[in-house]
């Protein structure tokens, strides 16, 4: 876990991100997200940028995206 990594989730057919910072036990919580593909990337100082793309999110639907640095 990485407190105070930077985690962007974008949705990638509208182009709209919104960046998060993961709490003091690495963990960050986007919500209010439309349905949609989105692209998902982490970074944080010392550590390579890592990122998931293709995710698919659906009315109603929560998801957990762990995404390794």
């Amino acid at each position: 876990a990485v407190p105070g990594a930077t985690v962007k989730v974008r949705n990638t057919g509208t182009g709209l991100e919104r960046e998060l910072k993961t709490n003091e036990t690495g963990q960050y919580r986007a919500v209010l997200l439309d349905p949609g593909t989105y692209q998902v990337t982490a970074t944080s100082a010392g550590f390579a940028e890592s990122k998931i793309d293709g995710i698919q999110l659906s009315v109603g639907a929560g998801i957990n995206i762990d995404i390794n640095l």
